[in-house]
């Protein structure tokens, strides 16, 4: 027990002497229980049994069915259903059994939402400040969701490299929960969030840009043009739609975008972001505040 209680006092002071104490103030359970989720972990390849019964009960949980009933299925398939009330809103934790820990993600559900909006940081290991983007979003604003991966996206084991990439998999937990909104959401959006380097881009436009907004396709949505319309006048006139402005991060590998459209939902938005800008999102407000403004809900 004690030592117990020294690991949670050591969360404590992590959370309130490293991270952003807006999120601390807003979120602080709930970040606590993100933080631990990504400690540790090792990446377990899906069973596609527990892929279905996970993608049935994702859509249980946006349709608002019995908790209760929830909580007991959850647990079947290996995970904890946690109801949680801060700042008074009312949210969902989906998240690994302790003893599991086998890089299937961490999802968090908002409650009395009208959004039709789910929010995704799939690389929030390596795309460094896009899980807390992600984060501050949907504790500050009306997003209906939000998904992050728990283990990074490639690590070494005994010299050989473990692939957990769960943009890139066929078959993951994040892939569920975005099938489980299509169904429920036919005309949403699904926001995933990544980041990258301009100086490793290979392309002038590219290097130029400090946002790169596609649909994972060679056909931009209206509400992605729109989107990006918003974010030229509001964030960064520095944003490029691809392919028709920049050639390069276009996302047309993503499996998840890739889902989206073999359920016939154009709701997919692949949103990347240069260093600089991430780390201004997170002590900006007015900034933040834009680039949700700018974001569809």
């Amino acid at each position: 027990m004690l030592a117990l209680l020294n690991k949670r006092v050591l969360l404590f002071f992590f959370l309130v002497l490293f991270l952003p104490a807006q999120s601390v103030v807003n979120a602080s359970n709930i970040r606590a229980l993100l933080f631990e989720a990504q400690q540790g972990g090792s990446y377990v390849p899906a069973d596609v049994t527990e892929l279905e019964k996970a993608e049935s009960l994702f859509l249980s949980i946006f349709r608002g069915d019995d908790m209760q009933l929830l909580k007991t299925e959850w647990s079947a398939v290996g995970f904890d259903l946690l109801e949680i009330r801060e700042n008074e809103t009312n949210y969902i934790v989906v998240q690994e059994k302790a003893g599991r820990k086998e890089g299937r993600g961490f999802y968090l559900f908002r409650g009395n939402t009208n959004s039709i909006s789910v929010l995704q940081a799939p690389h929030s290991f390596k795309d460094l400040r896009t899980g807390e983007i992600a984060f501050d979003l949907i504790v500050q604003s009306d997003y209906a969701a939000a998904a992050w991966n728990t283990v990074p996206r490639r690590y070494l084991v005994n010299n050989e490299t473990v692939n957990a990439d769960l943009a890139h998999l066929q078959y993951t937990f994040i892939i569920a929960f975005t099938r489980a909104f299509a169904q429920h959401f036919v005309q949403g959006n699904v926001l995933q969030i990544h980041g990258y380097a301009q100086s490793k881009r290979t392309t002038a436009e590219g290097k130029q840009s400090e946002f790169i907004i596609s649909s994972g396709t060679a056909l931009p949505t209206n509400t992605l043009i729109e989107t990006t319309q918003c974010l030229k006048q509001k964030v960064s006139d520095n944003t490029k739609v691809y392919p028709q402005e920049v050639k390069e991060l276009g996302g047309t590998a993503n499996t998840i975008g890739a889902a989206l459209r073999e359920l016939g939902h154009k709701g997919f938005m692949h949103i990347e972001i240069s260093r600089e800008v991430r780390e201004r999102l997170l002590k900006e407000t007015n900034l933040q505040n834009n680039f949700d403004y700018c974001l569809p809900n």
